[in-house]
């Protein structure tokens, strides 16, 4: 059966930086791909794309969803999903002064082959914990930027919890002030621990 490639697999297509672009069968059909066999003509491109898939930290599948790698460098990880939170982050005086709500997603990567072994927390990093970490930064003082906010949540993770070596961090307003409609704007992050390294 054919097999429809994910969105994030096409941007890798399209960005590829091979000269043969032009030539590459995936180009001629506008980037709609069937099968492995829609790019003969650029041998080495499936394995480039394929590869930048993998690097990703978020991919966009056709029904709307999010799909993330399930591990970053052989690790497993933590999710927290949907948590809600009213906050007074935003450029405009109404956000800052009436507030909105915010969604937001964590991913913190870490090995849990210890903790899935002990039983123990000491091995781990406690669910409760993340979460308190969201809620302090959203329902905390005003920035004026999501990707203020979305940084702020990555170092707080990273800094306060060393096992933990990667994080993803989703921050969407669910009712933006725009002149349009949209069900959510925001901003996803990726950040290492390397990122945070103290300078001291």
């Amino acid at each position: 059966m054919a097999r429809r490639y994910s969105a994030a697999l096409l941007g890798a297509v399209r960005n590829c930086g091979e000269s043969q672009i032009g030539r590459c069968c995936a180009a001629q059909n506008g980037g709609v791909l069937q099968n492995r066999g829609d790019l003969q003509g650029h041998p080495k491109l499936i394995d480039q794309a394929v590869a930048a898939f993998r690097r990703s930290v978020s991919s966009y599948e056709g029904n709307g969803g999010s799909k993330i790698p399930e591990r970053v460098g052989g690790k497993d990880r933590l999710i927290l999903r949907g948590g809600k939170f009213h906050g007074y982050h935003g450029v405009l005086e109404e956000e800052k002064r009436l507030g909105q709500k915010f969604l937001v997603d964590v991913d913190a990567w870490l090995e849990l082959r210890k903790s899935g072994s002990s039983d123990d927390l000491n091995d781990s990093v406690s669910y409760a914990d993340l979460f308190s970490i969201v809620q302090k930064i959203l329902e905390g003082p005003s920035f004026d930027l999501v990707e203020k906010v979305a940084t702020e949540i990555a170092r707080e993770v990273l800094v306060a919890h060393p096992l933990v070596t990667d994080v993803r961090v989703r921050v969407l307003k669910c009712a933006p002030p725009v002149s349009g409609f949209v069900d959510r704007l925001g901003v996803e992050i990726f950040r290492t621990s390397s990122d945070f390294v103290s300078r001291s």
